[in-house]
């Protein structure tokens, strides 16, 4: 199992642009960390943030403030 994906892994599998997925690792909404010169994802922080999103809307919740 892979620790990261790239940003196209991720937004191919959120179903969004490269661009998006770009902007969203750019201005912190999606987890990352720069491995020299790219930008990647960690899975776990990924599936955390999923998780999260999931209860914000089953529960009300407003933000996912523990990522």
């Amino acid at each position: 199992m892979k620790l990261v994906v790239t940003i196209a892994e991720v937004a191919e599998m959120l179903g969004i642009s490269l661009n998006h997925a770009y902007d969203m690792a750019n201005t912190g909404q999606i987890p990352s960390i720069k491995l020299g010169r790219r930008i990647m994802i960690p899975v776990e922080a990924l599936n955390k943030l999923l998780e999260c999103e999931m209860e914000v809307g089953q529960r009300g919740k407003t933000t996912c403030n523990e990522l």
